[in-house]
């Protein structure tokens, strides 16, 4: 039942956007993940900014969302379960007065980080299966990292709901949505401004943990690429025969 509902909804975009169009999209996958990503990265800060707050985080997490359902398409272990978690968390995002409780926006963020999670293991095993260096494995590349980002920081939304006084902010405030996903990347990247910082000791020894996970995810990667980069180029050499001196 599932395999024809899949194919069902496949037969259908098809039909909406065309084939050719279908066929392209499906061999972007990266592209519009990263896209998709940068999107949702820039969403926090600008929702502070504009009136329409909420329409601007849900609409960029929803463009994340469908991004996410693309690339677990072609997983049927993970399809079903990820398509009820994206359910569920449109179901959460409604704008309703009872949902607006703290258990809410905890639940949400734990369904993103389990949707990023699964989107993060997709992307790492087609890194370390790949053969060679391309436009698709370069945007996954930035996009794993990207990824790393985006969880720990909504695990610093859960953390932060379930003990509000695990961060210390400017002026003593605790941090907004933005703030968090500030603080994973100057983390992750091992920035560190100094701005905002954790004040429990779980959340400081989770985000050495997030800092140590980004150097090594850097080095990995780097030396990945430069490696299939490094065999493409002996495999060309060794293609092309050599030309017999005439002089």
């Amino acid at each position: 039942m599932v395999k024809k509902s899949v194919t069902g909804v496949s037969v259908l975009f098809r039909a909406i956007v065309g084939r050719k169009t279908a066929e392209a999209i499906g061999h972007r996958r990266m592209a519009i993940l990263l896209a998709t990503l940068v999107l949702l990265v820039q969403a926090s800060p600008i929702a502070d900014i504009v009136r329409e707050t909420r329409t601007v985080i849900v609409g960029a997490t929803v463009g994340f969302l469908l991004s996410c359902l693309q690339q677990v398409d072609a997983h049927p272990v993970l399809r079903l379960p990820s398509r009820l978690l994206v359910a569920l968390w449109l179901m959460l995002s409604l704008p309703l007065s009872w949902l607006d409780r703290a258990w809410v926006t905890c639940t949400a963020a734990a369904i993103l980080a389990a949707l990023v999670l699964s989107v993060l293991w997709l992307v790492a095993q087609r890194l370390v299966n790949a053969v060679r260096v391309d436009a698709e494995l370069l945007c996954g590349a930035v996009g794993a990292y990207l990824l790393l980002g985006v969880f720990w920081a909504e695990t610093y939304e859960i953390i932060g709901l379930a003990v509000p006084a695990s961060f210390a902010g400017a002026g003593g405030a605790p941090p907004s949505r933005s703030a968090l996903l500030y603080f994973s990347f100057t983390t992750l990247t091992t920035t560190g401004y100094g701005d905002i910082t954790a004040a429990n000791p779980v959340v400081r020894m989770w985000s050495i943990f997030e800092a140590v996970i980004g150097t090594m995810y850097n080095a990995t990667v780097i030396a990945r690429l430069v490696s299939l980069y490094g065999s493409r180029i002996r495999r060309d050499r060794e293609r092309t025969p050599i030309q017999p001196d005439t002089d």
